[in-house]
């Protein structure tokens, strides 16, 4: 039985994240959360970073839940789930 994944944050992490766990033997991602319509439709043409990482594109999103409310996807979340939760580094506490 595949672990499910859900990725909060479709930003370059998170796109990075969702393009790793695709690529890990039993793990698929079920869901993805974005306040971003077209993100959340699958175009990450926007999407760039600073890693040489895949980044940018279009993503087919069919089979997988999309979220753009955050507590709708918290309150989904199941126990077998695993979160990849990305958010701007400039939104981060500094000691």
């Amino acid at each position: 039985m595949a672990v499910g994944v859900a990725v909060i944050g479709l930003g370059f992490m998170g796109v990075t994240h969702y393009r790793s766990y695709k690529k890990v033997k039993g793990a698929k991602v079920v869901a993805v959360f974005s306040r971003d319509p077209k993100k959340l439709a699958g175009d990450w043409r926007s999407v760039r970073g600073n890693l040489p990482t895949e980044t940018g594109g279009r993503e087919d999103l069919s089979g997988v839940r999309r979220y753009d409310d955050l507590d709708a996807i918290l309150k989904t979340l199941k126990l077998n789930w695993w979160t990849s939760a990305c958010r701007p580094i400039c939104t981060l506490k500094r000691p």
